[in-house]
């Protein structure tokens, strides 16, 4: 069966998130002042881990890295955060 989840997620460098194989990331957006990526899931499949990046303005991207933009969540203090799923990452 397929259904759509949130899962919240720390505005850090690096953060992985246990999801379903073959999760369909929706977006990035805030809740409450929380972070959450929404995702259409299958809740059969087995679970792995999906790898996010957060990057602020003036950081350094590692063009080298598979990332594919999710979206950008606006927080208070420390501006705009761009979210990239890295592609083709299974570990732990």
């Amino acid at each position: 069966m397929f259904t759509i989840w949130k899962y919240p997620i720390e505005l850090k460098k690096s953060e992985g998130i246990e999801m379903p194989y073959h999760s369909d990331i929706l977006r990035v957006d805030l809740e409450l002042g929380k972070a959450h990526i929404y995702a259409v899931i299958n809740t059969s499949a087995q679970f792995h881990i999906y790898w996010f990046r957060c990057f602020y303005e003036g950081e350094q991207i590692d063009r080298d890295e598979s990332l594919i933009y999710i979206g950008a969540i606006k927080t208070k203090y420390e501006g705009l955060c761009q979210i990239f799923k890295l592609e083709g990452l299974a570990q732990g």
